[in-house]
């Protein structure tokens, strides 16, 4: 016994084992009040988020909407050491959708529990007890049409002989995919490009528009758009200035036998230059030295028949139509027609009469098809007068065009071609078909 009450001794005698019994007494000390005489205080978890309960929707095919970062704070009671150590994570908060079962917007109770059934601390309050949330079918890829509009403009639009208007611009994307609430999507008809030009305009430019709608809809978003850093759905417009400049006018002849014919061939028009609008860009465009402004079909002329009118319309629809609108130019309309008159002075015409052994087929098959050869008997065939003097129907050849839809049972009605042996110089007037089926 002395012996051991000598060795206790010496432990107590020892510093470093002083030190050390020291702190397991305060660490014992600190767990005993901690845990059985700590304060019960009241803390505050912030920013827990809330979720739908969704089992009772999926049988209506319902989808909530506008609820996706609703938080609430949860206030709970416990004791310190306890409710201090909390987080958003320790809770399961959800709002009640037992009543919901057709479109349309709810007002639901939040409920919260702790994740742990055997908590020791109890939820007291929330800064939330109800929540609105709309609810619908949710339906996607609906394609609708973008629409530009200039929300924000300087009293000056462009510079002093520029111009400028709301069909000079050009969206990088003419229509959107959106997706949401089946009610809101269906009053959809279209999307605005909402266009804020900041200063006057000298040259093209290209700019963001923020795509919107015109009713105050919530609960849509586009697919297929990206958002900037402001979170607002845009795409790129092009904003086309345009100066006034007189171009040389030109038309092109088709259904010509060759280039020879149409150099020989002579016109005039009613108006030999017009006022194009030309595209103003950074580095400027080079003016074209004519711009054909429409066509004349040779197989609609004739001595009698030698005079074409094209309308503003038409020229407009032409020019784009062609590489004019590719250099940055188009019709700017001024003029409301242009008539364009052929000399047919030194042409005639004469009737030929196309012989059975002439008719050939594009596929070179003329023995596998059947066909009514008679409404090709008689043929108007024009040219220089000395050419069609010396015209024979021996001369007169026709090529029936198959293209890419063949002749089968049924008759079928494709278009012929004339070539008049070797003279370069004359066509067929007018345009003929013939009726063809397979043997």
């Amino acid at each position: 016994m002395n012996t051991k009450i000598v060795k206790l001794r010496g432990l107590f005698s020892n510093t470093k084992f002083l030190v050390v019994f020291s702190i397991v007494c305060a660490v014992i000390f600190w767990v005993i009040v901690a845990t059985q005489f700590s304060p019960i205080v009241d803390e505050t978890i912030k920013d827990v988020p809330v979720t739908l309960n969704s089992s009772a929707l999926s049988q209506y095919g319902l989808q909530g909407f506008g609820a996706d970062n609703f938080k609430v704070d949860i206030t709970v009671e416990g004791k310190r050491y306890v409710v201090g150590v909390l987080s958003a994570d320790d809770f399961v908060v959800t709002a009640d959708t037992a009543y919901v079962d057709t479109a349309g917007k709810y007002t639901l109770q939040i409920k919260a529990v702790p994740k742990d059934s055997n908590s020791d601390y109890n939820v007291v309050e929330l800064s939330n007890s109800y929540m609105e949330v709309y609810f619908d079918k949710l339906v996607k890829n609906v394609e609708v049409p973008v629409e530009p509009r200039i929300v924000n403009s300087p009293q000056k639009l462009t510079e002093d002989g520029l111009e400028f208007n709301n069909d000079d611009i050009i969206l990088t994307q003419t229509t959107a995919l959106i997706s949401g609430a089946k009610t809101e999507v269906d009053r959809i008809k279209k999307v605005y490009a909402d266009i804020t030009i900041d200063r006057t305009l000298s040259v093209s430019s290209t700019v963001e528009a923020k795509l919107s709608f015109d009713d105050n809809v919530k609960y849509v978003d586009f697919l297929n758009i990206s958002k900037n850093k402001d979170n607002d759905y845009i795409i790129p417009v092009h904003l086309c200035v345009y100066k006034n400049e007189k171009i040389n006018t030109d038309v092109d002849i088709i259904n010509a036998p060759s280039e020879n014919l149409k150099n020989f061939l002579k016109y005039t028009l009613s108006y030999n230059e017009l006022t194009f609008s030309v595209l103003q860009t950074k580095d400027g465009i080079e003016l074209p030295e004519k711009i054909s402004i429409g066509v004349i079909d040779l197989s609609k002329v004739s001595p009698d028949n030698k005079s074409f009118k094209f309308t503003a319309e038409e020229i407009s629809k032409y020019v784009s139509d062609n590489s004019a609108i590719d250099n940055g130019i188009k019709y700017s309309g001024t003029v409301n027609s242009v008539s364009a008159n052929l000399d047919t002075s030194a042409f005639t015409s004469t009737t030929l009469t196309l012989r059975n052994s002439n008719l050939s087929f594009s596929d070179g098959n003329k023995d596998k098809y059947s066909f009514d050869i008679t409404p090709l008997r008689h043929i108007t065939v024009v040219g220089p007068k000395a050419d069609i003097a010396a015209l024979t129907s021996e001369n007169l050849q026709a090529v029936v065009q198959l293209g890419d839809v063949k002749p089968d049972s049924e008759k079928k009605s494709f278009p012929v071609i004339f070539k008049t042996g070797n003279s370069e110089m004359c066509w067929a007037y007018g345009e003929y078909n013939i009726q063809v089926s397979k043997k």
